[in-house]
């Protein structure tokens, strides 16, 4: 049989007050927009009277979970909406509300709140990315010879761009730099080649360090760099090198993660994990080295 959806919870009758029951809405009572908005009304201006209490400055792990919960509201709500203008609005409330929170916060003193702003805001971009290239694969489909103004090509690649500086962001929190020494030691003496040139000095390689429990979300933030690149529009003057662009990066970052993931997965503790943990985006990114190729050489003599 089906589990009976919660109920609202009655405190004061398990305690002996003569309160009246709650009346609140249940997940069974939330059939339609209207019944939906009702409860986020409600909901909203809760955390909004909490927020002036659980302040940034002070109250920090309380503040951040006061607004996350606000950009689920509108994640929810979204579900019931059925015009495409406002769902994208109730998109971007949810990363104007987390995104200055990146801004706001030390990296190093909130590095798990970082991770998690992070990735969400990448999730929510990429979101609005898709839904801004539905409505011009609808218009294509609709019309075969429609091609996207240059405006809805700057929208599209706009949300493609926040989402990969997010996931980025989300990436680069494993990366563990050497603290700053007091005494910063004297650089290195030039090195030079046969012809007397002087070679440039190797990057430093900075240490990458991901936990067993974190490596699957770690992928899958470059998975998603990837597929993003993948889907960034060239416009509609551009030359071949402009159109090939986002393909070139995706099979970088492709040909990157699939080796860097085979490199990681190994040394998993968790032996099944090993062939179960990131198996079918390694295979999507296996797939995508194999056909990008074909495709970058397709778009570039297009004319």
């Amino acid at each position: 049989a089906r589990p009976t959806p919660p109920q609202s919870i009655f405190f004061g009758a398990s305690i002996g007050l003569g309160v009246p029951a709650s009346s609140c809405k249940t997940p069974a009572d939330v059939r339609s927009f209207d019944d939906a908005r009702a409860v986020f009304k409600a909901a909203h201006a809760a955390h909004t009277e909490a927020m002036r209490h659980y302040v940034l400055d002070g109250c920090v792990t309380d503040h951040v979970a006061l607004q996350r919960d606000v950009s689920q509201m509108y994640r929810w709500l979204a579900v019931f909406e059925t015009d495409e203008k406002r769902k994208l609005a109730m998109y971007m409330r949810r990363t104007a509300a987390l995104r200055p929170l990146l801004d706001e916060l030390g990296k190093k003193a909130y590095e798990d709140l970082h991770k998690t702003l992070s990735f969400e805001v990448g999730e929510v971009s990429m979101e609005l990315a898709e839904m801004k290239s539905v409505r011009i694969r609808a218009k294509q489909e609709a019309q075969p010879a429609y091609r996207p103004k240059a405006v809805e090509i700057t929208k599209v690649n706009q949300f493609l761009d926040e989402a990969v500086d997010a996931f980025q962001h989300f990436v680069d929190m494993y990366r563990k730099e050497k603290p700053e020494p007091l005494m910063p030691p004297p650089p290195p003496p030039p090195v030079y080649d046969e012809s007397g040139k002087e070679v440039p000095a190797a990057p430093e390689v900075v240490p990458i360090e991901v936990d067993d429990d974190e490596l699957g979300v770690y992928l899958r933030a470059h998975f998603y760099i990837a597929r993003l690149h993948n889907k960034w529009l060239p416009p509609p003057d551009a030359g071949p090198a402009e159109r090939c662009r986002g393909l070139k990066l995706a099979l970088e970052k492709f040909e990157w993660l699939r080796g860097h993931a085979r490199e990681k997965l190994p040394l998993l503790k968790d032996e099944a994990a090993r062939s179960t943990l990131f198996a079918d985006e390694l295979a999507m990114a296996d797939q995508m080295v194999e056909l990008l190729p074909e495709q970058i050489s397709r778009v570039h003599y297009a004319r």
